[in-house]
């Protein structure tokens, strides 16, 4: 028997394959069967499409079945308080060419009047921001299964205007889509600077919603986009957030201590070149400056006044004082999160009524990975 003839039953087949049942027929063992891509020496044939695109389908829903399994069979007597709904598929890989364009300088292909749409359903129980700057035809697998799962839910597309170019009128024509051309960057304060531009368009295109989803073009769904969003109506909670004191050792025990204490945003040294220090970009961030830049943070080792990173290229300096203290503890965890209408609300807010402590947080480095969870848990 084929793989693929087998991988259907064991993805639906709801067992975890654990002492408690019989067969070893479970979705953990569609997942231990895929290997690359499905039907990969036929994949550009016509015929295979539609086939490729059932197995990747029971495919992502196989960590979800093993979730549900799991928890029914009660292999370890853990309990599963939450599953993921969305899957971010971020890749660790160099950063990519910071471009900027001057001002009104926006590319053709990305021009849509600001305030001249009008979304036509103002009123939505989850919204959908997704940051994007390549990889347009997944961009567009994302926005197809978001809006053939909620034919009329807002998605609002920020694309950054030196990446990959869009096919707008493909997206627009899928919905209650609107793509809104941003200025990107890498690992700098644009990532916060998009999601209030977004928050702000919603809110000044008059689209009421009771929950914002923060995605990136990378994401795709793990669970029906209909399940989520029923999920979603029914909670009485602020947000999903992770996070957790990226200086522990700076939090009072009575204060807030996180997701769970194994989770850190990253290790003691690098939290404190990146929100310790005062940094300048001296050059674009690339895969060939990441290797040209790696011998000078030699320098690192040698004294701790001075740091460099080739990651971000850039040159750090120690403050003197930072914005953290009693009254803002630093917390750290995704920047991809789902947060109630009010939370969105309150961290534009927060943005626009404290100019200072933003101006700090645009002088660090990955800010995004901190600057809502400072603010929010605080």
């Amino acid at each position: 028997m084929i793989d693929l003839e087998v991988l259907g039953p064991l993805a639906g087949s709801g067992n975890c394959g654990g002492p408690c049942r019989a067969g070893g027929a479970c979705p953990a063992g569609a997942i231990g069967l895929w290997r690359g891509q499905p039907l990969a020496d036929v994949a550009g044939r016509p015929f295979a499409l539609a086939e490729i695109r059932r197995l990747e389908a029971a495919y992502r829903a196989a960590p979800v079945a093993r979730v549900d399994a799991d928890a029914q069979c009660s292999l370890d007597g853990s309990v599963i308080a939450h599953k993921p709904s969305f899957s971010h598929q971020t890749e660790h890989s160099p950063a990519g060419p910071v471009r900027t364009f001057p001002e009104g300088d926006d590319p053709a292909h990305v021009k849509e009047p600001y305030h001249a749409m009008s979304p036509t359903r103002t009123r939505t129980n989850v919204a959908y921001y997704v940051q994007t700057h390549s990889r347009p035809a997944q961009v567009e697998r994302l926005v197809e299964v978001i809006t053939e799962g909620s034919p009329g839910a807002v998605v609002l597309v920020g694309h950054d205007v030196s990446g990959q170019p869009l096919n707008v009128p493909r997206l627009q024509a899928m919905g209650n889509v609107h793509v809104l051309p941003q200025r990107g960057g890498y690992g700098d304060f644009t990532h916060v600077d998009r999601y209030v531009e977004a928050a702000d368009w919603l809110d000044a295109n008059g689209v009421g919603y009771d929950w914002l989803e923060n995605l990136s073009g990378q994401c795709y769904p793990l669970r029906p986009i209909a399940q989520i969003e029923d999920t979603l109506a029914a909670l009485d909670t602020d947000g999903f957030l992770l996070y957790s004191p990226v200086f522990p050792e700076r939090v009072p025990a009575s204060a807030d201590q996180g997701a769970a204490a194994w989770y850190s945003l990253v290790r003691p040294f690098d939290a404190r070149m990146r929100y310790d220090y005062r940094h300048w970009q001296f050059s674009k961030p690339s895969a060939a400056n990441e290797r040209l830049i790696r011998p000078l943070m030699a320098v690192n080792l040698l004294q701790p006044w001075v740091q460099v990173s080739n990651s971000y290229s850039t040159v750090g300096i120690r403050r003197r004082r930072t914005v953290f203290g009693p009254g803002l503890h630093c917390y750290g965890g995704s920047f991809f999160c789902t947060l109630s209408a009010d939370c969105v609300r309150y961290v534009s807010s927060y943005a626009k009524a404290n100019p200072d402590v933003v101006a700090y947080f645009r002088t660090v480095l990955a800010p995004e990975e901190v600057f809502f969870h400072s603010v929010l848990v605080n």
